[in-house]
């Protein structure tokens, strides 16, 4: 309640220290503003890439206390988050995209018996557009029990006994374990592993996007809206494992280049839908899914997909339209009402990218 009562100071000093590149458009430094005055992020990075390739950015904030710690750059290391599933897609569907319709029990050399023999129509594709019938809201999500190692990767036969929640590629429901099971699959299927690729192939950490339980990030991240964890949650979870899904570091600028370099393959995510699918409803937060992209339908006809991220204490976001202009924010902070900074940074991108 204290820091509650505090924040309306530091976050307008936070704004007050936004710093921009040179010909960056205004919307980008209102927008980082308002995060850290209206939506209790503190420090803040927000990249914009144009379908041109021009590399647009502003930061605002310290790693910690304000004029104490040092000021964020756009060189500071953040959380990515689930933002983090960018990146292990591109990985996933850069060399080979055609394996994305093998069954995953065949890649994985599991034959049964299985508890739900519906485990056996899971293709790698529903693992990575959310629907593989997995769904949170019904079932705990494996992979973030708080003190408890999860079963994927480690032991991909778990399979055999899932139930799952409703019938591969019937609808959406968001789940973290997809990724993971995903690249457990590329493992037995190519014989590397997603990472190898990524590292070696595509450069990685040249961007400067790493794992989180390697490199974390420096920055204090805000916690004064949270009802239970505070910065010692990262302690409870398994970083390696979780990799795929949520588990990356890196700053907004790499970040937002890395994505913008192979935007072909996140071309490919947003063409991985048939436009008449009854399963789709892209008016509903978490109702429709390109590959890993959520696709939101706009008012005026136009189409934009993002991928949100969030760990306790933080929040980011990736946004795209169809000219492949793209945004990426990380953040320092979660707001009290959930979905309000999302909608400020999906609403900012589609104004300005119309």
């Amino acid at each position: 309640m204290a820091r509650r009562w505090l924040y309306p100071l530091k976050g307008e000093l936070s704004a007050w220290s936004t710093e921009c590149n040179s010909g960056t458009p205004s919307w980008v430094s209102q927008l980082t503003k308002s995060l850290a005055r209206e939506f209790a992020s503190p420090a803040n990075q927000v990249v914009f890439v144009t379908a041109a390739g021009e590399s647009h950015g502003c930061v605002s904030g310290w790693a910690d206390t304000p004029f104490m710690s040092k000021k964020i750059d756009e060189n500071t290391r953040f959380r990515l988050a689930s933002v983090s599933k960018a990146v292990s897609f591109i990985g996933l569907v850069h060399h080979d995209k055609k394996w994305l319709d093998r069954r995953l029990v065949d890649v994985l050399g599991l034959q049964g018996p299985f508890s739900d023999p519906r485990v056996k129509d899971i293709r790698i594709r529903n693992l990575l557009d959310h629907s593989a019938g997995f769904d949170r809201k019904f079932t705990e999500d494996a992979m973030v029990i708080r003190d408890r190692q999860p079963w994927c990767p480690y032991i991909p036969s778990k399979l055999t006994s899932v139930r799952l929640d409703f019938a591969p590629g019937a609808r959406f429901a968001y789940a973290n374990i997809g990724h993971c099971l995903a690249g457990s699959a590329f493992e037995g299927y190519f014989g590397m592993t997603v990472w190898e690729v990524l590292e070696n192939d595509l450069h990685l950490f040249s961007y400067g996007v790493n794992y989180l339980e390697k490199v974390d990030s420096p920055v204090r991240f805000n916690f004064m809206n949270e009802g239970f964890y505070d910065e010692n949650f990262v302690r409870y979870f398994d970083w390696h494992a979780l990799r795929g899904s949520m588990g990356l570091t890196g700053n907004a600028r790499g970040l937002a280049q890395f994505i913008w370099n192979n935007r072909s393959d996140l071309r490919f995510a947003r063409q991985l839908h048939i436009q008449a699918d009854p399963r789709c409803e892209a008016g509903l937060a978490e109702g429709c899914y390109d590959g890993f992209l959520e696709r939101r339908n706009l008012k005026d006809g136009a189409v934009i997909w993002n991928q949100k991220g969030y760990l306790y204490g933080m929040s980011s976001m990736l946004v795209a339209d169809e000219k492949d202009n793209i945004l990426v924010w990380l953040g320092s902070g979660s707001s009290i009402d959930g979905g309000g900074a999302y909608d400020l940074v999906q609403d900012s991108f589609a104004r300005a990218s119309k």
